[in-house]
């Protein structure tokens, strides 16, 4: 029986976990070996033939279309799958332009890649004509409404870019560019921190997903936060708002947008459904990681302490240091070294004598 090599390369170790763990199922005799960059498939390109390549368009380092064609020069025969979280309709062209075998918007419907899988290596018989061609044309077509939502979006409010992010932080889809500012700064890695906790507290509340909008009012630019379902978010910077009333509109565009946005990622596969069970169980994880009071407020409650952990601070440990702060400021006087207290002063005898 003849051995086929299959080399899978995406930066996420889950997903080379999962299409690895399914591809093993296939009753083929498979060699699946694994690297999370472009750079990695190189070298194992060089070092032994592959028979099929599995590889994310976004990588980090040299990207999946980049990987293809230099590993294609010295393998022509090599047959290629592209897998993409990406909907920019430029992208697509580029796939198209580089003839792979078969192309997978994330996230991939197993069934359908192991079945693109025997396909290109042979395993199955009949025809191979392009998969889905009804799914990826509705694929493709939702994805040219989202950027026209964007791009209408950034139209009614004036703004300097609109853009729609998955929960890692990558832009799906964008109309116009963010400030540099924005671009290189902790903001859009600060955004993708709020995902776990709203998600959480949406789910404890009995949203299957959360209708959050943030507004960010600053000097050169204003931003707007809404997380489309629990897996993407939707990113507004505009010139800043100034008027109560355009302030309205804008979050009115923004929600309304947001929401839009989530129905055609429901259409494409794309965004994620939550259950019942699902939402119980957030709640049971919520209950379970209240630690008890003890554990939290430390035994020492200078400043000094509190500040040292940085991030780490928690609100019940504020607390404990002003409580204890106003605690001892009662019971050794006030700081005025002109002042006396009322208990100071007695012990002076300058008080008056108790009635007795």
């Amino acid at each position: 029986m003849t051995t086929y090599r299959i080399l899978i390369v995406d930066d996420h170790r889950e997903i080379r976990s999962a299409y690895r763990a399914n591809l093993e199922l296939l009753e083929a005799d498979l060699e699946v070996l694994d690297v999370p960059s472009g750079e990695e498939a190189m070298l194992e390109a060089s070092l032994q033939k592959i028979d099929l390549l599995i590889a994310d368009v976004r990588l980090p380092g040299l990207s999946g279309l980049e990987l293809l064609d230099k590993v294609k020069v010295f393998n022509p025969d090599l047959k290629i799958i592209l897998v993409t979280g990406l909907v920019d309709v430029n992208i697509r062209r580029q796939v198209a332009d580089a003839k792979v075998d078969a192309f997978f918007l994330k996230p991939v419907e197993i069934p359908d890649l192991l079945d693109a899988v025997e396909r290109c290596l042979g395993l199955v018989t009949g025809d191979t004509t392009s998969l889905r061609d009804t799914d990826v044309l509705t694929r493709e077509r939702s994805s040219e409404n989202v950027s026209d939502l964007l791009t209408g979006l950034r139209q009614k409010l004036g703004a300097f870019s609109t853009v729609l992010l998955d929960d890692h932080g990558k832009a799906l889809a964008r109309a116009g560019g963010l400030p540099d500012a924005v671009e290189k700064s902790q903001v859009l890695t600060t955004l993708m921190a709020t995902f776990s906790g709203v998600n959480k507290i949406s789910r404890f509340l009995g949203k299957s997903q959360p209708e959050d909008l943030w507004y960010f009012s600053g000097t050169k630019y204003d931003l707007f936060w809404a997380h489309v379902g629990d897996s993407h978010g939707l990113l507004v910077a505009s010139n800043p708002i100034s008027e109560e009333g355009d302030l309205a509109k804008a979050i009115m565009e923004v929600g309304h947008t947001g929401r839009d946005l989530i129905d055609i990622l429901n259409t494409m596969g794309i965004a994620r459904t939550v259950t019942s069970e699902t939402i119980e169980k957030f709640v049971e994880d919520i209950e379970e990681d209240i630690p008890d009071i003890q554990e939290i407020v430390p035994e020492e409650r200078g400043l000094a302490s509190v500040l040292q952990n940085g991030k780490n601070v928690v609100t019940s440990e504020l607390n404990a240091f002003w409580d204890t702060a106003t605690s001892e400021e009662e019971n050794t006087g006030a700081y005025n070294a002109d002042a006396l207290t009322y208990q100071q002063a007695h012990q002076l005898g300058l008080t008056p004598e108790d009635e007795e």
